[in-house]
């Protein structure tokens, strides 16, 4: 008997400490985050990611992120990101957002120059953005991403740009009906998330993966496809006040689709571009570019 019971202590001891640091994981991580998954890898991951940030806590100057590719390498998927459009007969435009100068030296005159030597056309914001102040355009000094009026800015730009534009229409393919996840994020979403604890926006997905409140039209409706990281996703602003959804409200007579991931890099934009290509024909894809996406 007392063996038995030694044994069940044994078990039954670990078991419950798991169980506990499983709720207490779950209750934190689902209050900050809307992925699904076991709360306690979520825990993990994050000690791992401060123990990796604390081991170099300056990092060097010419630090990017993960996904930036050197020059040639972004040259090179740029063109396989144009290959999908033209195999699908559809125009692809380029869309370049200036950082904060204090964050990144600029990378405008490769974007240009790229998209000049593919043939293609470009929607700056520099020119709009030095018109404003840096607090008025991002969230600083909390947050480098953009604000509200920043983002509106770029909503009026775009619907300038495809309203002046229209040959795109000309475009226009019916898309395939289909209910299943195109978009890059979890289906459904509606929470609240913050990466700063000063700013908390509610992000929600609709019923095929993308930052949007409504659901894809598989209809004759002509759709804009705009991908690109957190400044297209909207990180730090609700989902109405994220360009791609602030356009949305105002183009009656199109559907602009969110596919905007955050920290997305020209590897990411491609599979999302790909997988979206496999199920609807948007008339038009805006590619977003940032500073950060080369090094």
């Amino acid at each position: 008997m007392r063996n038995s019971a030694r044994l069940y202590r044994f078990i039954l001891i670990p078991v419950g400490v798991a169980l506990v640091i499983e709720l207490i994981s779950a209750y934190i991580y689902y209050q900050r985050s809307y992925e699904k998954g076991v709360a306690t890898s979520w825990l993990v991951n994050s000690a791992i990611k401060q123990i990796n940030k604390y081991q170099n806590v300056l990092p060097p100057l010419n630090a990017t992120s993960n996904s930036a590719v050197t020059k040639d390498e972004y040259s090179q998927y740029f063109k396989s990101a144009l290959q999908i459009a033209d195999t699908n007969s559809t125009p692809m435009i380029m869309l370049y957002i200036p950082r904060p100068k204090s964050t990144l030296h600029s990378k405008r005159d490769y974007f240009l120059d790229l998209a000049n030597s593919q043939n293609i056309n470009v929607i700056d914001m520099t020119p709009v953005f030095e018109q404003y102040t840096h607090t008025q355009l991002y969230l600083l000094p909390t947050d480098s991403h953009l604000s509200r009026f920043g983002h509106s800015l770029i909503a009026e730009k775009v619907q300038s740009y495809l309203q002046s534009n229209m040959p795109w229409k000309k475009h226009k393919q019916p898309s395939f009906s289909n209910t299943n996840k195109i978009g890059p994020h979890p289906i459904g979403v509606n929470q609240i998330r913050s990466n700063n604890h000063l700013l908390a926006y509610r992000v929600i997905t609709n019923s095929h993966g993308f930052r949007m409140r409504d659901d894809i039209t598989f209809n004759n409706t002509p759709q804009i496809l705009i991908v690109g990281d957190s400044f297209t996703f909207g990180t730090n602003v609700s989902n109405d006040e994220a360009y791609p959804n602030v356009m949305n409200r105002n183009l009656k007579s199109v559907q602009i689709i969110n596919a905007g991931f955050p920290g997305a890099g020209i590897e990411k934009e491609i599979e999302i571009i790909a997988n979206t290509f496999s199920t609807i024909r948007p008339s038009l894809v805006i590619l977003q570019v940032l500073d950060n996406d080369v090094y």
